[in-house]
């Protein structure tokens, strides 16, 4: 007959710990967003969840211990009252999260609807550069060419938001009117030119630069639902 009194204990030490440990994850998760001094860094999301993991377990184990430490009458009560605050959280955090996206997703599609219609090209001297060595892009569709490594080409359909990163590193760029002044060297081994509108404007990529890390995450995203031939090179 001593089982049941131990299975009891279990019970409301597990209850107790799952009752609190929201609550630890809310809490952690909030030190852990003030805490950090740039919270754009790249690092910021998983630290922010390692504080609210650790804030998880650290109020679950106190929960615990209460339920061990405590009458079954008091423990009961603080479980109940904790599992009461964890639901509020839980609901508010829930809330806040689909307010946020939907309020990101609003202000994406009052941007992309700004967005004028554009086209580009980069062409990179190396023929089995990947993921592609020359690529012609337009935004009117969506649609793009890309010659891949192997002789192969291809043709798919970017995201919106891949199109607007295209743009918004395109527009970062100097252009004026006609061409931009600082026309690519003879040398340059990716070569950039765009137009919308009545702006165009070429120039000269390095390897790591964000308009060329945008393109190669547009193509190597898609590529399961690009369409591809082989070249014929006779």
């Amino acid at each position: 007959m001593a089982a049941a009194p131990q299975f009891g204990i279990a019970f409301r030490i597990a209850a107790a710990a799952l009752a609190g440990a929201p609550l630890g994850f809310a809490g952690g998760a909030l030190l852990g967003g003030r805490l950090l001094a740039d919270p754009a860094h790249a690092q910021a999301a998983a630290t922010v969840i390692a504080c609210a993991l650790s804030g998880a377990l650290l109020v679950g184990g106190l929960m615990a211990l209460s339920a061990i430490l405590l009458t079954p009458r008091t423990a009961r009560t603080v479980t109940l009252a904790s599992g009461v605050a964890s639901a509020a959280v839980v609901v508010y955090l829930v809330q806040d999260f689909v307010g946020d996206r939907m309020a990101q997703a609003r202000a994406f599609d009052a941007a992309y609807e700004r967005l004028p219609d554009f086209n580009l090209e980069i062409t990179a001297d190396n023929p089995n550069r990947s993921p592609f060595s020359e690529l012609q892009y337009s935004s009117d569709e969506r649609q793009y060419t890309a010659q891949r490594p192997g002789g192969w080409l291809c043709q798919g359909q970017a995201t919106r938001a891949q199109t607007m990163a295209l743009f918004q590193a395109m527009a970062a760029m100097p252009t004026t009117p006609t061409k931009n002044t600082a026309t690519p060297s003879a040398n340059c081994q990716l070569h950039a030119n765009w137009h919308h509108g009545d702006t165009a404007a070429e120039t000269c990529l390095n390897a790591d630069h964000e308009m060329l890390l945008a393109a190669d995450e547009m193509i190597e995203a898609t590529e399961r639902r690009s369409s591809c031939q082989r070249l014929d090179n006779g």
